[in-house]
């Protein structure tokens, strides 16, 4: 367990660091880590294998090690888990109140590992690699965080831990790190879907302005995109239509046809709500012929399903069903638990109009239980 008392004593220096400069969520962010690393150890002695160290993994790691674990022991465990995920971004509580907490689940900690292996004791004052063990939470947690799509749920698990990893994530860009800037992308897209936009845009910004060049032609297309919904989503139109025709030029450049072929789709939609309908059958035509060509199922889902809301806004219900039923087939084929939920939520706006209301209290229910039964999904970004 050697190893375990090095990187635990490691992560927990690192907190207290934090917490003297008062960045308390980078201090309870690698409070988090240290406590998934000693659950993960456990979980090592009680089966002989390694479960992983992502959030996800954790959740199992969790569960395993539940039985054997001495009841006193696990529940501080869990009690970190709990005190970790809570924000701290609260502007009523003071900033002592902060610190003493991080200081509360650091001993807690300390506690549970001591009860677990007494005779490997913690390291009292470890020489500690800042940047390597900060180098290595981001990539951790970036991971997590990339496998997550925008249009997708994020649950509450994560909300901390983006919003603590943020912190962390700019200074490395401004260093210009490559995996960083992968990464700041990837926790741009998570705030913005938690509805952190101007982090995100400012974000964003950072990434395209970052004087590095570290930034792929790739991830730098994603920020335009980036910016070009967050102008969308503020009812600027003509600002996103800017943002995802860079995109859209970038991804050309490159050749990425996926991408071509979602902000193609992102371009009807506009037109779409512009009122163009023209424009927007063309596009979405377009954007569905490189979809089905390249073969990327997922975006042919998402077109699939927005020319549905087109025949619908034009009366065609019939027309509409049928394109919702195969927008919802192939989500749940490429497992894509967000769609399929929007997809229900449509028929069942169908069925509504026309009468069912059974029909559509139970398409309602089913996507529902989708959405409560599938917070996360690992797929790629959009």
């Amino acid at each position: 367990m050697e190893d375990a008392c090095k990187k635990i004593s490691s992560l927990l220096a690192v907190a207290r660091g934090h917490r003297s400069k008062i960045d308390v969520p980078a201090a309870m962010l690698y409070c988090r880590l240290a406590n998934e690393c000693l659950a993960n150890f456990q979980y090592l002695k009680i089966y002989g294998v390694w479960q992983g160290f992502t959030f996800n993994h954790f959740k199992k790691t969790m569960q395993g090690i539940k039985e054997g674990t001495p009841p006193q022991t696990w529940e501080m465990i869990n009690s970190i888990n709990r005190l970790t995920r809570e924000s701290m971004h609260d502007q009523e509580v003071k900033i002592g109140a902060k610190v003493q907490h991080v200081d509360i689940v650091s001993a807690l900690i300390e506690s549970a590992y001591t009860d677990l292996y007494p005779e490997h004791p913690l390291i009292s004052n470890p020489i500690v690699d800042v940047e390597n063990v900060r180098r290595t939470a981001l990539e951790k947690e970036a991971k997590e965080i990339r496998e997550l799509m925008l249009e997708n749920y994020v649950s509450d698990d994560l909300r901390f831990v983006v919003e603590g990893f943020t912190h962390l994530g700019i200074s490395a860009l401004e260093a210009g790190e490559q995996f960083a800037s992968e990464d700041i992308v990837a926790i741009a897209l998570a705030l913005a879907h938690l509805g952190k936009t101007n982090d995100a845009e400012e974000l964003f910004k950072a990434a395209i302005t970052n004087s590095s060049g570290s930034l792929s032609a790739e991830n730098l297309a994603i920020c335009h995109s980036g910016l070009g919904r967050i102008a969308r989503h503020r009812g600027d139109l003509s600002a996103a239509t800017e943002c995802y025709n860079q995109s859209l030029g970038i991804h050309r450049g490159v050749e990425n046809h996926s991408g071509v072929a979602s902000i193609l789709c992102n371009l009807g939609d506009i037109a779409h709500k512009s009122g163009d309908g023209k424009e927007a059958d063309k596009l979405y035509m377009e954007s569905l012929e490189i979809a089905k060509k390249i073969e990327d199922r997922i975006v042919e889902s998402t077109i699939i399903s927005s020319q549905a809301d087109r025949a619908r806004l034009k009366g065609d219900t019939d027309a509409a069903e049928k394109l919702y039923k195969e927008s919802h087939e192939i989500s749940i084929e490429t497992g894509m638990f967000h769609r399929q939920s929007r997809n229900l939520g449509s028929l069942a706006q169908i069925a509504k109009h026309r009468g069912g209301f059974d029909k559509a209290k139970e398409l309602l229910q089913q996507g529902l239980d989708i959405s409560r039964e599938k917070p996360l999904s690992a797929r790629r970004s959009k």
